[in-house]
């Protein structure tokens, strides 16, 4: 089976180059990406710090406004634990289908890109430990946003320290920051996405910057591209240009273009034919 990324014609450089970038959250298009319920979990924590202080001989007679203040350092540290571990996650975000109109529309410069498809049975995709990834994951599609697990209060250091430096996040297991990373709105349904999780790591650092952020670009296997599918508005010279890297440095893969149907809205993904291109040159 095959999954596709799709790409603006500039980036050319993935297929010269064998490298394809992972993005940091902050990347993402979706505003909600990764966004839990922190200010529910955040209210939960101090009212259980403040209970439990309650059952603490040393803070018999303190005020609850101070126990909501400690209470409430806490919480902080906390959130800010789990923000800064999301920091340094990297995610390449792929989908099942080639002829998405949307998808060609949003992610590859309004059908003037490529899709490369990949074989997804490919250890790339599969074998976390040798490539230093998750395994391919679906994305789960939901109304409602991923409930951080219920708060609690393990170290009792926690009551004393006015400044705690290691927040309680003993319950946050790797199960839920999966779940957490692959949640969206129902609204992006349409995408049918699936994701590979990373973290970054300065060898894959490209030494470069887009929008403020490093640019992280990992090597991936030539023989796991199966598939190239050329946009309905691509250039043929730019399709030839793709074509030629094809034929010297990928054996294994297949060129296809977007073709508008004649009767519907869909897209016809048909084999790409140099003498005969879809486009005028």
């Amino acid at each position: 089976m095959i999954i596709y990324k799709y790409v603006v014609p500039k980036l050319l450089e993935i297929l010269q180059n064998s490298k394809i970038r992972f993005s940091q959250i902050s990347a993402l298009n979706d505003p909600y990406e990764v966004k839990s319920n922190m200010v529910l979990y955040k209210q939960e924590g101090v009212e259980t710090i403040c209970e439990l202080m309650g059952q603490v001989e040393q803070f018999n007679g303190v005020s609850l406004e101070e126990k909501q203040k400690v209470a409430t350092r806490v919480m902080d540290a906390a959130c800010a634990e789990i923000e800064t571990s999301l920091e340094k996650i990297l995610i390449l975000s792929l989908t099942l289908r080639n002829n998405n109109f949307l998808m060609w529309s949003h992610y590859a410069d309004s059908h003037a890109g490529f899709a490369i498809g990949f074989d997804m049975k490919h250890p790339f995709f599969n074998d976390g430990a040798l490539f230093k990834t998750s395994r391919l994951l679906p994305v789960k599609y939901s109304k409602n946003r991923v409930k951080l697990p219920k708060f609690e209060m393990p170290n009792p250091d926690f009551y004393t320290n006015p400044n705690p430096t290691e927040p309680p996040l003993e319950n946050f297991t790797l199960d839920f920051y999966l779940d957490l990373l692959r949640t969206k709105s129902e609204d992006w349904r349409y995408e049918e996405e699936f994701r590979i999780f990373t973290e970054t790591d300065p060898a894959w650092f490209s030494g470069k910057q887009i929008r403020e952020l490093d640019l992280y670009l990992f090597d991936f296997p030539k023989d796991a591209v199966k598939e190239i599918v050329f946009g309905n508005q691509m250039p043929f010279a730019a399709r030839l240009e793709i074509a030629k890297i094809i034929e010297k440095d990928y054996p294994d893969c297949l060129l296809y273009e977007a073709a508008l149907a004649d009767d519907s809205f869909n897209l016809r993904i048909l084999p790409f034919i140099p003498n005969e291109g879809a486009l005028p040159s």
